[in-house]
């Protein structure tokens, strides 16, 4: 359980590190996953608009459970904010999906093409035309 906690706060701290490299401000909710109250891993400020990243590791598929979608629905409604899901996958990086875009079960081909690559994201959050 160590090691899966390492890796994914390993993960959130590498894009917190990409984010920053690329002038964007990140902050890092520590505790976020543990919270009785909603929160997401990371929290972009772009342009004076408020992103919420929800950060997850995968090796074969992401299966979301019913509540940690509500409570991610909650942060979005209660925030004013975008959600996005930051989904790494091994040896093809970051993966951004809005929520309206997230299902219970996501396999690998579903998230690559649901999805925008982190150059693409950051495009977006920025508001360059796709």
């Amino acid at each position: 359980m160590k090691n899966i906690k390492r890796r994914g706060t390993n993960a959130e701290r590498e894009l917190q590190r990409m984010f920053w490299d690329r002038g964007i401000a990140c902050i890092r909710v520590a505790g976020s996953g543990s919270s009785r109250f909603p929160a997401t891993d990371l929290i972009l400020i772009v342009n004076g608009k408020a992103y919420g990243l929800e950060v997850k590791t995968i090796t074969n598929g992401l299966t979301l459970r019913r509540d940690q979608v509500e409570k991610i629905v909650k942060l979005k409604e209660a925030g004013k904010m975008e959600i996005y899901f930051a989904i790494k996958i091994p040896k093809q990086g970051w993966h951004f999906m809005d929520l309206k875009s997230v299902k219970s079960h996501m396999d690998i081909p579903y998230i690559r093409v649901m999805s925008l690559k982190f150059h693409q994201f950051v495009d977006f959050i920025r508001g360059v035309k796709l």
